[in-house]
This record gives C-alpha cells, sequence and structure tokens, in this order.
C-alpha cells in the first residue's frame, strides 16, 4: 500500500505493507511530536540539528527498550526467588 507521511512539514511517499500502516503512522507522529518539542527548546537551530536530536533520542529509547527486554527474564527469576524466601517456613 502507498502511504503519505508528513513528518513536521516534511512529506515522506512510502510504499509498505498493509499491516504496517498503523505503526507507521504513529511512529510519523511521534517523531513530528519530539521535532516540535527541540524546535521549542532551540528556536534558532536549523531543521537538520534539530533532526539530529530526535534521531538521537529514538537510538537510545530502542537500546533501553532492548536492553530492558533482555533483562526481562532475569527480574522473572529475581521475583520468583525472592517469593521463595519471602514463603513463611513450615516448622
Amino acid at each position: 500500500m502507498n502511504i503519505n507521511l508528513n513528518l513536521a512539514g516534511h512529506n515522506l511517499h512510502l510504499a509498505i505493507p498493509a499491516e504496517q500502516e498503523s505503526p507507521y503512522r504513529l511512529a510519523g507522529k511521534q517523531l513530528t511530536d519530539r521535532f516540535t518539542y527541540y524546535r521549542a527548546l532551540m528556536p534558532k537551530d536549523g531543521d537538520d540539528k534539530i533532526w539530529m536530536y530526535v534521531a538521537l533520542e529514538a537510538a537510545v529509547n530502542l537500546h533501553a527498550d532492548k536492553r530492558d527486554k533482555a533483562l526481562e527474564p532475569i527480574a522473572k527469576k529475581i521475583e520468583e526467588l525472592n517469593a521463595l524466601f519471602e514463603q513463611p517456613k513450615n516448622s
């Protein structure tokens, strides 16, 4: 399917699978929101610099999400072990 995304005034014409339309539109809105946020913080900077901040934030969030997902099994195991220690002992 062909879609048009507007990212902070920049139009992108994309051919994507139909089931990916919603994630693309949500991502476009999120990027536009972050661009608007950084534009307000740095009104004198050019679009290229603002987009670099948006890209950097997106990359940092991606790596943090990957790290958190990698640690999920460990956190679950710790919860299980803590639950064992918290159980009352049968005398």
